[in-house]
C-alpha cells in the first residue's frame, strides 16, 4: 500500500492545496519499507494531484483540511481520504499503521470558493 501525506516541513499539511510536497510511503505487513519526498507541484490544474497520486499508485492520503472538490478527484480514481490529521509525519503515518488515525471532519468551506470551479495557482492557493 502506497499512501500519501501532504506535508509542510515533517508535519501534516492542514491544507491539501497549500502543501509544499508529499511523503509517499510504501507500507507493507505493519511497517513503512520505504519512504520518499515528492514537491508540489508550483502550478496545477483542477484534478492534477489526483493525476499525480494515481501515477504514484497511491491507496490513501492524508491531510489537515481538504476541500469537497479535491476529494471528489481523488476518489474518483480510487484513492482514500483521511483528513483531519495533525502533526509530525512520522507520528501520523505510525498511528495510520496502527489503525488508530480516524478521518475527522475536515473538509474546508467557509472563504474558500468550492462551487465546482478550480482555482489552483500554486502553493499557497486554495483548494
Amino acid at each position: 500500500m502506497i499512501v500519501a501525506i501532504v506535508a509542510e516541513g515533517e508535519r501534516v499539511s492542514p491544507h491539501f492545496g497549500r502543501s509544499e510536497g508529499f511523503i509517499l510511503a510504501e507500507v507493507d505487513d505493519g511497517s513503512v519499507k520505504s519512504r520518499s519526498a515528492v514537491q508540489a507541484p508550483t502550478r496545477h490544474e483542477c484534478g492534477a494531484l489526483a493525476g499525480l497520486f494515481a501515477q504514484h499508485k497511491v491507496d490513501t492520503v492524508i491531510v489537515g483540511g481538504i476541500g469537497a472538490g479535491a476529494i471528489g478527484h481523488l476518489k474518483a480514481t480510487g484513492i482514500e481520504v483521511v483528513s483531519g490529521a495533525a502533526g509530525d509525519i512520522d507520528e501520523v503515518l505510525s498511528d495510520f499503521i496502527e489503525g488508530k488515525l480516524l478521518s475527522g471532519d475536515a473538509v474546508c468551506s467557509g472563504d474558500h470558493d468550492h462551487s465546482g470551479q478550480c482555482h489552483h495557482h500554486g502553493p499557497g492557493t486554495h483548494h
